[in-house]
């Protein structure tokens, strides 16, 4: 009976040991993974954006008139949100890019914040756009913030992207509006 109390004792320590040993390397050991981009179909192509958005919420982009341009890059961000920030020089570069060598891209900031508020927000991280909007939080169909959506003419969703964009997406997010100017 003892060598079965003792051959128990052994197996319970060793899995308390695996099971440590699992949680440490979990949440101590393993490098962060950074939020992922996504460049999914959050949207089903060429649904326009007045569709995709849930009927009286539309808020500010109900007054965006789409043909001004070919096409519309919305920048969708949050004032409070880390990646939102982390994302802004990526985001002077796109505003830089749109005026120099992108024609035919307008460029809107999208805030889920009063108008003031985004206002203030992007002029304190030197983003200068076209125009800025308002909508109620929820209003589009988005996973989270920051989100870019490019827009055709007619309002309809040609791509999106999610999250803080590595170099890879920066790299092919360019390569579109340079290809599609």
């Amino acid at each position: 009976m003892a060598r079965f109390e003792t051959a128990a004792n052994v197996g319970i320590v060793l899995l308390c040991v695996c099971v440590c040993g699992d949680m440490a390397y979990r949440h101590m050991l393993r490098p962060a993974q950074p939020l992922r981009a996504t460049a999914g179909p959050v949207v089903p192509p060429n649904l326009r954006v007045q569709e995709y958005t849930p009927g009286d919420q539309v808020g500010g982009l109900a007054n965006v008139d789409f043909r001004k341009a070919p096409r519309t890059l919305l920048l969708v961000v949050r004032s409070s949100c880390h990646y939102c920030k982390a994302s802004m020089p990526f985001y002077r570069l796109l505003a830089s890019a749109s005026k120099s060598r992108i024609p035919g891209l307008r460029l809107i900031g999208v805030c889920t914040e009063s108008e003031e508020a985004c206002a203030t927000f992007l002029r304190q991280e030197k983003l200068e756009l076209d125009d800025t909007v308002a909508v109620r939080p929820g209003a589009l169909r988005i996973r989270g913030t920051p989100t870019l959506v490019l827009v055709d003419a007619e309002a309809r969703v040609v791509k999106v992207w999610t999250g803080q964009l590595q170099d890879a997406k920066q790299r092919e997010v360019l390569r579109i509006l340079e290809v599609g100017s």
